[in-house]
């Protein structure tokens, strides 16, 4: 076992790691046959996003087939200490691409309550007879004493209905229903696309009923909405590898695919796909989001694509699409029907600047043993093609529940903002709890080390980190970190006389160990921040005077007033100097603080011009604070940083200057 995996046993709580960190970091791969719960210290990762106030749950909802006017006994659960207004919606995908929502309870739910609400499944939006319907309950909150939450959207896990030709029964799944429809494992890639293409044609016909808003009408009665579905299914991990275990060279399997793609035509048609996924903290202040579900969403930047004609099973093509989710311009694309396949991997492969990042999104099969067997999510939509004039866009829109896709999508969307240094490699996500833990009852649930680890929020889980963006990119910002060499040591020095400046205001008290605005070791503030930074770039633009970080935890708010809950929009433009004015500590630092001060810098200023610090310049400032080779184990301080942009930059320039000038503004250094 290495040093620092024996280290991460016995550490004490004053220098444990964290995630929404990484802190799970070893000097190699573990020893073949060592098990997770051996190598992984379940109280070094233990934070995550809170709850939202209120979050709607199914209840207990048996799988299987049951009267269509039996009564799902749903819950709004709110464990906050103030009432909120909601209105609950049933929110239905399924028949022709058809989203429909139906309200279903408007009311409050006192605080610290739970409320049930009675549904029937006749009662669905929409009710398709056969194929599956994917239906969730979204809280929409009204009024609240907190302002900020009004608007918030959040959404319940997945239930998945099928009707009977009569409706008047109807089969019920969970969200791992599409797990028991996958496609089996393939062994060459004709197939594969037999398969996959077997699965898109099922999904071409559609019998059901729709809710207009009076009443349910035949779906044939309608005008059609697209001639498309989505559906998902998932591949086996030994299609692309023999095995998926904890040695962290195998982690991730050889891409892409072997398949060869189709022919390729300047003036043939293109397909350029998007995802459209349901963030909790999604338009909540950032510039950049994808409206609200079934809105724009967001370019499947670098996704695994298969295009399918589908009444012949022909591939046209496979493969990774460029920035914008397109594919090539191709042959054959010019009319028919066609099956368009979305995987939960990326590939950002580029020239200039040269890089090869590998994205592999995937969620456990099994629970903590010495290989870690999961499976990537394979989106389904069948699309049809009127003649078209050439070189045309085609443009397809993929509605995504499945939690491998929106982390995929949130992460291409890093990949694809301009000033975010990616390191070239592999970077393997698991939507399991640290180290592939999912039996624990302490709340390890988002890590970084050479995976990033995306799990339930607590036991039991309710909410997932894999809904909330900024918590997803703030990891990918600790993998980036990992890669650069510019990871400090992790030390959050929670011991404060001030209240305020602890995680005491945070509600569960397993995720207190770092905060927005907790005092930290400088190395500590500094990680972090640099993983929020990576969030705050990829959603909030490159704006010098506006930024927006949705932040995932309560915020503190000066006393008597009661902690913000999320998602809360934080302001990560402004002179905060919250560790200056509320904590008089000038040997540590807080997240808040950093992060705005990286922004800062990062951000190009109105006067003087040229004087940003690009965040490439920012990581090699920080790795030569280091001693040039690796922050690994070492506390670097803010006045190192200072001198290492003086040498940078030379001593006495203006962006040597505007580094520090910058650092004490945002009250990074200062004195008492």
């Amino acid at each position: 076992m290495g040093n620092r995996w024996a280290a991460l046993l016995t550490m004490g709580a004053g220098l444990m790691g964290s995630i929404l960190a990484v802190a799970c970091t070893s000097d190699g791969p573990p020893s073949i046959g060592e098990s997770a719960s051996a190598i992984i210290s379940t109280t070094a990762c233990n934070q995550g996003a809170s709850d939202p106030v209120v979050v709607p749950e199914w209840g207990t909802v048996t799988t299987g087939t049951r009267s269509a006017t039996d009564f799902l006994a749903t819950q709004l659960r709110n464990r906050y200490g103030f009432d909120v207004k909601v209105r609950l919606e049933m929110k239905s995908r399924g028949l022709d691409g058809r989203i429909v929502t139906r309200t279903a309870w408007s009311g409050t739910v006192s605080a610290g309550q739970t409320r049930t609400v009675n549904i029937r499944p006749a009662d669905f939006p929409v009710q398709s007879v056969g194929s599956a319907t994917v239906v969730t309950l979204d809280a929409v909150i009204t009024a609240s004493g907190q302002p900020h939450l009004v608007g918030a959207r959040i959404p319940s896990k997945p239930l998945v209905s099928r009707f009977s030709s009569d409706y008047a029964s109807v089969t019920l799944a969970g969200e791992n229903d599409a797990e028991a429809s996958a496609v089996e494992p393939y062994s060459s890639a004709e197939t594969f696309i037999n398969q996959v293409s077997a699965v898109g044609r099922s999904l071409s016909t559609y019998v059901g009923r729709v809710w207009n808003g009076t009443t349910m009408v035949n779906v044939g009665t309608l005008p059609v909405v697209s001639d498309d579905a989505t559906r998902y299914a998932t591949l086996r991990t030994h299609v692309f590898s023999d095995t998926d275990s904890l040695q962290w060279d195998k982690f991730f399997d050889n891409v892409p695919p072997s398949i060869t793609p189709g022919d390729q035509d300047p003036n043939g048609n293109r397909v350029c796909a998007r995802v459209s996924v349901d963030f909790i903290d999604e338009n909540r202040g950032e510039p950049v989001y994808g409206a609200t579900f079934a809105g724009n969403g967001y370019p499947a930047a670098y996704t695994l694509l298969s295009i399918f004609a589908a009444d012949d099973n022909k591939l046209l093509w496979s493969g990774y699409a460029n920035s914008e989710g397109c594919t090539p311009r191709l042959q054959g694309l010019s009319s028919g029907r066609f099956v368009m396949s979305v995987e939960s991997r990326l590939r950002d492969y580029r020239l200039n600047p040269v890089r090869d990042a590998n994205v592999d999104v995937r969620k456990l099969i099994t629970a903590v043993s010495s290989e870690l067997p999961a499976r990537q999510a394979v989106g389904f939509r069948v699309f049809a093609v009127s003649p078209t004039p050439p070189a045309t866009d085609i443009r397809i829109r993929l509605d995504a529940t499945d939690r491998r896709v929106m982390v995929a999508a949130a992460m291409a969307q890093t990949l694809r903002t301009p000033t975010v240094p990616v390191p070239s490699g592999n970077y393997p996500v698991r939507l399991s709890r640290c180290g592939g833990n999912d039996t624990i009852t302490t709340n390890a649930t988002a890590c970084a080390d050479d995976t990033i680890w995306l799990g339930l929020n607590r036991d039991p889980g309710r909410t997932h980190n894999a809904q909330w963006k900024f918590v997803i990119n703030h990891e990918f910002g600790h993998g980036i970190q990992q890669k650069s060499n510019t990871q400090p040591a992790l030390q959050y020095d929670g011991v404060s006389l001030q209240p305020i400046c602890t995680c005491d205001h945070v509600y569960d008290g397993a995720d207190r160990e770092h905060c927005m605005q907790s005092k930290e070791m400088p190395g500590a503030a500094g990680a972090e921040s640099f993983a929020d930074l990576v969030a705050t770039s990829t959603w909030s633009g490159t704006n010098q005077n506006s930024c927006t970080f949705v932040y995932y935890k309560e915020t503190a708010t000066a006393p008597p007033a009661a902690p913000l809950t999320p998602p809360n929009a934080v302001d990560c433009a402004a002179q905060v100097q919250w560790v200056k004015t509320q904590c008089a500590d000038p040997s540590r630092g807080s997240e808040w603080d950093w992060n705005n001060w990286y922004r800062s810098l990062t951000v190009s200023p109105v006067s003087p011009v040229n004087q940003r610090t690009t965040i490439s310049d920012l990581v090699n400032i920080q790795r030569a604070a280091c001693g040039g080779v690796s922050c690994a184990g070492l506390q670097p301080s803010p006045s190192q940083f200072i001198t290492s942009a003086s040498s940078y930059y030379g001593t006495n320039t203006p962006r040597a200057a505007r580094f520090s000038d910058r650092a004490a503004a945002y009250g990074v250094t200062f004195t008492l």
